[in-house]
């Protein structure tokens, strides 16, 4: 099983594919593809949420700082919906619903949706965000699903 350096890497390398293919048709500054980074690393850790790992220290420490500042900004409902949605992975098992790929295209859809209606002014970042985002899940289910067989095949035949 890839560590969470072996899942940063591989968001690292899946970043630099999907952003050299966009930096020719996007005339963006550092910070968007500094944000599209960001949001691509902690895709590449969020299916670990449901274990105690740095993907989930990771996802509480930024559902707290974004739980503060929606409800500073009046967000209230939103805010209480994402503090209810941070303990579904601990009602989970390890490699449950955070690594079934419907699980996620929906749950990532739906938070789409919902940022897309709370925040219509930045419809262009937030589908850029959820991209990038989505690109470093799929990296992370991707690397679980490849490195775990092959471990295991070398085991048996040493």
């Amino acid at each position: 099983m890839p560590s969470y350096r072996g899942h940063v890497a591989a968001g690292c390398i899946v970043y630099a594919g999907a952003g050299m293919c966009m930096y020719s048709c996007s005339p963006h500054g550092a910070q968007f593809w500094a944000e599209l980074f960001l949001f691509t690393l902690i895709g590449s850790l969020f299916p670990d949420v449901d274990t105690k790992s740095k993907g989930q220290q990771l996802t509480y420490a930024l559902s707290f700082l974004l739980i503060i500042m929606l409800i500073a900004h009046n967000y209230v409902i939103t805010a209480i919906g994402i503090s209810l949605l941070c303990f579904i992975p601990l009602i989970g098992k390890h490699r449950g619903v955070f690594h079934d790929p419907l699980f996620l295209l929906g749950g990532i859809s739906c938070a789409l949706i919902i940022l897309l209606h709370n925040f219509p002014h930045a419809k262009t970042r937030v589908l850029y965000d959820t991209l990038f985002f989505s690109i470093g899940v799929v990296s992370h289910i991707m690397l679980d699903r490849w490195i775990q067989p092959c471990k295991t095949k070398r085991m048996y035949h040493l």
